[in-house]
């Protein structure tokens, strides 16, 4: 991210920026109020020309935004320089860009089946679907093949609170927003900078405005009663208490975090010596 000598009027002037930026200022302003006016502008105008209105608006926002990106991502050139940019700071900002995209890996990696070992001891369950032609010693805990992806359905406890559900109500948008700030912070290029700070931008606004919507039972539900043991701003449930640590350790997939942890830190070392042959 760019800290130093840049100013504001350089930066608007960037026609990256203002493509990028643009695009992502409209996609969220577009979004919010039109599904918060949803009811209305259906009873209006019907069903049909609210989904047309939306789905257009989101194209040309979303297509704003990626003409600036691949058009413009380099517009200006690298401003990670010596005279604009304290590259000691730049190397601080190091630790944070791999919290940030670890925890975004992270957080995608607790969307798809466990991985595990594709060898092990036969579950109860995968048993009984072919319990006939096992032998006795087969059932009593021989090692088998087995699909590397376990798709046995978690133990959800009554209240639906699962997993990331503990740390955030909106899991997907916040790691989403957590990737996509940490290559803001390790990016020599302004327009890159708005491009991959918009998620997190999104994040922010979009995840308050569906519990908005949710609260009124608009395309979804929030009850007083899951407010009230979970948070949308990640992590403030488990730090206040309302939710416990314990429980998010016993069901995290720990295999699938730490194959997302090591794929941060080859991100990040890819990044950083990406910015050392800008800035030498």
């Amino acid at each position: 991210m760019i800290v130093g000598r840049i100013k504001l009027q350089d930066i608007l002037a960037n026609k990256g920026v203002r493509w990028i930026g643009g695009g992502w200022l409209f996609f969220i302003t577009e979004n919010v109020v039109i599904s918060h006016n949803r009811e209305p502008i259906i009873q209006q105008f019907g069903d049909k020309n609210y989904h047309y209105v939306y789905n257009t608006l989101s194209t040309a926002a979303c297509a704003s935004i990626g003409y600036g990106f691949f058009k413009h991502r380099t517009e200006g050139g690298p401003i990670l320089r010596p005279q604009n940019f304290n590259l000691a700071s730049w190397h601080l900002l190091r630790l944070p860009a791999f919290a940030l995209t670890t925890l975004g890996l992270i957080g995608f990696s607790q969307l798809v089946p466990k991985v595990r070992l594709p060898f092990g001891e036969a579950s109860s369950q995968e048993k009984c679907l072919d319990v006939q032609k096992r032998d006795k010693k087969e059932e009593n805990g021989s090692m088998v093949a087995r699909c590397p992806l376990d798709f046995t359905p978690p133990d959800i406890p009554k209240d639906g609170i699962y997993g990331l559900q503990r740390v955030t109500r909106h899991p997907q948008l916040w790691s989403l927003g957590s990737l996509g700030a940490g290559a803001a912070l390790c990016t020599p290029y302004l327009p890159q900078v708005a491009f991959f700070s918009g998620p997190l931008l999104f994040a922010m606004i979009g995840t308050s405005h569906i519990d908005h919507r949710y609260r009124r039972n608009i395309g979804g539900t929030l009850t007083p009663e899951k407010e009230a043991v979970t948070s949308n701003i990640p992590f403030c449930a488990l730090l206040t208490g309302r939710q416990s640590w314990s429980s998010l350790a016993e069901e995290l997939k720990w295999t699938n975090a730490s194959i997302a942890t090591i794929l941060a830190i080859i991100l990040q070392l890819r990044r950083g010596r990406a910015v050392s042959k800008i800035t030498v």
